[in-house]
C-alpha cells in the first residue's frame, strides 16, 4: 500500500504478524484522524467482525528536534512484540494487542485490536468509589504486567489510559522501550529519572501516581514538583514513597497492588527461548542501537550545518549526507532482520 486510502474505502494491507508470519487484512476503513505525536490513524472494519486500529506515519526521516514517525511505530511494533511473546499471544485485558505492522514499506504503518472504552481525562471525576479503586488497582495491574514483559511505558498519563467500565487499558506505545535502554521520546517521561538516563519501570509507577492524584483531587500534578496529599487521607497513603526522587526507593507494582488488596499473580511465562532466537534478538538489538546513534550524529551534524552561519550550499549537503546515510543504515537493519528473524 503506497499511501492511506479514503475513508469508507476498501483496502488491503499486507504485513507481519505479531509472530513473525506474513499476513494481510480486507477492511473498509473508517474517518482518518490525527492522534499523538502527530500519527495518523483509523478504524478498521474487517470481515471477521473484529475492529482494528492502524496507525500511519505520515512522514520519515530524523529530526533535530524530536522523534521521527518511523522510531514512534517501531517503539509501538517492539514493545508489542515483547507483550504478544510474554502472553503467548493472548495479552491480558489491559495491555494493547498487536495484530502486525509493516515498517519497510512506502507508508509504515502499526495495526492493533481496537479497543472501546474512554480515556482517563474523560472519566476524570466520574469514577465512583468503587469504581475508583477498580480503577487504581487496574492501573497497578497493567503495569506489572508490563514489568513482566520487559517494557516500560514512558508515557502515562490521562491519555495513554483508558478505562471501559471494567477494565484499566494502557494504550499508545509510541514511547514504550525496553527496561533499561534509553527513551526515544524523553520528554514524555515523568521525571526524576535513573541518573543514567535508561528507561525503568519505577518511572511509570510515579507517572502513575501523578495520573491518580490529578483523578481523585482533580488538581494536575507536575513530577517536578510532587503532589503532597493529605497525610491522613487514604490518598496518601496509597501514594507513599511514590515520588521520591531515586527510582530505585520507589514502591513497585506488586506493592502497590498489596497496598490496594489485589491479586499480583501472572501468567505463566514463556518457555526457554530457543538460543537462535536470543542471538538473532542480540544483533537486532545491536544494530538498532547502532542505527539509533547514527541518527542522533546526523541529526546534530545536520543542525549544524543549517546553522544562522552556515553558507547557502551547506543545508544541501546535510541533506545529501542524512540521506544517504539514512538510506545505508536501513539497508543495514533490513539485513539484520531478514538474517535473524527476531519477530518470529
Amino acid at each position: 500500500m503506497s499511501k492511506p486510502s479514503e475513508p469508507d474505502e476498501v483496502i488491503r494491507l499486507a504485513y507481519r504478524s505479531a509472530t513473525g508470519a506474513s499476513a494481510e487484512v480486507l477492511a473498509t476503513g473508517r474517518a482518518w484522524r490525527i492522534g499523538r505525536h502527530g500519527l495518523m490513524s483509523r478504524i478498521l472494519d474487517g470481515s471477521d467482525g473484529q475492529p482494528q486500529m492502524v496507525q500511519y506515519a505520515r512522514a520519515a526521516g530524523p529530526s533535530a528536534t524530536g522523534p521521527t514517525p518511523y522510531r514512534l511505530l517501531d517503539n509501538q511494533a517492539r514493545a508489542g512484540v515483547r507483550i504478544h511473546r510474554r502472553y503467548h499471544g493472548q495479552p491480558p485485558a489491559g495491555l494493547p494487542w498487536l495484530v502486525g505492522y509493516d515498517l519497510d514499506g512506502a507508508t509504515p504503518f502499526v495495526l492493533w485490536r481496537h479497543w472501546s472504552g474512554r480515556t482517563a481525562a474523560q472519566v476524570a471525576g466520574q469514577l465512583l468509589v468503587n469504581q475508583r479503586h477498580e480503577f487504581e488497582a487496574g492501573l497497578f495491574r497493567c503495569l506489572l504486567q508490563l514489568t513482566a514483559a520487559g517494557v516500560v511505558h514512558g508515557g502515562i498519563d490521562t491519555d495513554t489510559v483508558g478505562w471501559d467500565g471494567r477494565d484499566v487499558r494502557l494504550m499508545d506505545l509510541s514511547t514504550a522501550v525496553v527496561a533499561g535502554e534509553p527513551y526515544s521520546v524523553p520528554d514524555a517521561v515523568a521525571a526524576p529519572r535513573r541518573p543514567d538516563g535508561a528507561a525503568d519501570p519505577a518511572d511509570d509507577i510515579l507517572a502513575a501516581g501523578l495520573l491518580m492524584y490529578q483523578l481523585v483531587t482533580g488538581r494536575p500534578a507536575g513530577s517536578e514538583q510532587p503532589p503532597r496529599p493529605d497525610p491522613q487521607s487514604p490518598l496518601a497513603v496509597m501514594l507513599e514513597g511514590v515520588f521520591l526522587a531515586d527510582p530505585a526507593a520507589r514502591p513497585d507494582a506488586a506493592r502497590m497492588l498489596r497496598r490496594l488488596g489485589a491479586p499480583t499473580e501472572l501468567p505463566p511465562g514463556p518457555a526457554e527461548p530457543d538460543p537462535g532466537l536470543v542471538a538473532g534478538a542480540a544483533a537486532f538489538d545491536e544494530e538498532r542501537a547502532r542505527k539509533a546513534a547514527l541518527w542522533q550524529e546526523i541529526s546534530r551534524r545536520a543542525a549544524a550545518e543549517t546553522g544562522p552561519s552556515a553558507a547557502g550550499a551547506r543545508p544541501r549537503r546535510a541533506a545529501s549526507l542524512l540521506l544517504g546515510t539514512a538510506v545505508l543504515a536501513l539497508v543495514g537493519l533490513v539485513a539484520v532482520i531478514c538474517l535473524v528473524g527476531v519477530f518470529r
